[in-house]
């Protein structure tokens, strides 16, 4: 037991000084239309890295056909980024951590986030997504229960849905011209 704790002291010394550098960039939880934390839409997926924890770089399924997906460390919970060109083009929060400026996060329930908010129901990728004017460049997706009821959803039915309905997914799709997914005018 002691030679196994003799050699975590031994990586750690060894390991690179940039780590916990590396963390505190990379702790930042706040969302905004066009990024979480230091991760933007646009960045290129080596500055990820030079920033962030790179967990793993994969192709997935993405809107229907393979694409290149990075999952990444931050605050100890993983953001999923669909790439395009080796640049961040959306970034997914699953995570309670993540929150908008006014703590709108994964996990909190549709009726909380509907109090003051008559946001435009999108139906997409097997999903109902929110937008709401006040985030723009963010959509709030809703769990799964919502989809069974898509094709009869708009704003006013949202109120109709089981109270287990949540927001269980935050996706930034960005700001900037050219970047823009058209959802804020």
């Amino acid at each position: 037991m002691h030679a196994r704790f003799g050699s975590l002291l031994t990586l750690l010394a060894f390991a690179p000084h940039r780590l916990p550098a590396q963390a505190s960039l990379c702790a930042d939880t706040i969302i905004t239309g066009d990024r979480i934390g230091v991760i933007r839409i646009g960045m290129a997926i080596p500055d990820v890295r030079e920033h962030c924890r790179i967990l793993r770089d994969t192709t997935e399924m993405n809107e229907g056909e393979p694409g290149r997906v990075v999952y990444v460390l931050v605050a100890h919970d993983t953001l999923r980024l669909d790439a395009l060109r080796d640049s961040v083009r959306f970034i997914k929060a699953r995570g309670p951590r993540f929150v908008t400026p006014d703590s709108l996060h994964a996990g909190m329930p549709l009726a909380r986030f509907l109090i003051g908010r008559h946001p435009r129901v999108l139906v997409g990728e097997g999903k109902v997504y929110l937008l709401d004017p006040g985030h723009c460049g963010i959509s709030f997706g809703l769990s799964h229960e919502a989809y069974a009821q898509a094709s009869h959803l708009d704003t006013a039915a949202l109120a109709h849905l089981r109270r287990s309905t949540t927001i269980d997914e935050i996706l930034v799709t960005g700001t900037a011209p050219g970047l823009s997914n058209e959802r804020c005018n």
